[in-house]
């Protein structure tokens, strides 16, 4: 997911390349640590658009990436959308786009990357429950089983359940 804090002024991913683009390095975006999933995917964001960021590595997962966001400590993150959903569900995130390659069911709303005319769009597995292009057959049912199952994230078993 590309996200933003809830008060930023920028509301779509357009608004969020044009203004990175216009002011280099002056954005700064959380991830994780360097060579890691989310690292990767802020690398590859900045050559499919051109964009730069000043970016911020953590030594954890999303959820650091998810709190600096909530907390307005970075200005755009990207992660998954299972350690963003408690900020986007308590109203702290908004999601500018799903990186992966088809919209979530239960948030169709939320367009990809692609669909906003960027050659962009990698699957995380596990990181995009209900994806109506998610991971193949038996990797899917992996995927949606463990995080049913997880207490880790509350209020995720009942996406997951819905997605089903």
């Amino acid at each position: 997911m590309l996200a933003v804090p809830v008060k930023s002024p920028i509301q779509s991913a357009k608004e969020l390349v044009d203004y990175a683009k216009a002011n280099p390095g002056k954005l700064r975006m959380s991830t994780t640590a360097k060579g890691a999933a989310h690292w990767i995917q802020v690398a590859m964001f900045e050559r499919a658009t051109g964009a730069k960021f000043a970016v911020i590595e953590n030594p954890g997962g999303g959820s650091y990436i998810a709190l600096q966001l909530a907390g307005g400590h970075a200005d755009v993150g990207i992660l998954s959308f299972s350690a963003l959903f408690s900020q986007y569900e308590a109203g702290n995130v908004r999601i500018l786009a799903t990186t992966g390659p088809g919209r979530m069911r239960g948030y169709e709303k939320i367009q990809t990357l692609k669909e906003q005319g960027y050659n962009y769009g990698i699957h995380h597995r596990g990181h995009h429950p209900g994806s109506q292009e998610a991971a193949p057959g038996d990797l899917q049912k992996v995927d949606l089983h463990l995080l049913r199952q997880s207490d880790r994230f509350p209020g995720m078993g009942r996406l997951v359940h819905e997605q089903i």
